[in-house]
């Protein structure tokens, strides 16, 4: 069995494989994006963000965990005991 594929697919695939957590390949531009505030995405390679959940929004771009998203009423600085 031959496999051919396109040299476009295969570019485009090296291309979004460089995106770390905190982008996404943006497929106009052809370039990786730092994700909106009040988005993350946790893994590499994606073309899309993840929407912080509840109305929350994360303190700036490129966000990679769901835990940056932050409320209204949450605390933004660490607490020292």
């Amino acid at each position: 069995m031959k496999l051919t594929v396109s040299l476009t697919c295969l570019r485009t695939f090296k291309l979004t494989d460089r995106c770390q957590p905190g982008r996404y390949f943006d497929v106009y531009l052809k370039k990786c994006m730092n994700c909106s505030r009040g988005s993350y995405q946790p893994n590499r390679a994606e073309n899309f963000c993840f929407r912080c959940p509840d109305n929350k929004t994360t303190l700036d771009t490129g966000a990679t965990d769901i835990s940056e998203c932050l409320g209204k009423y949450d605390s933004y600085l660490p607490v020292v005991f």
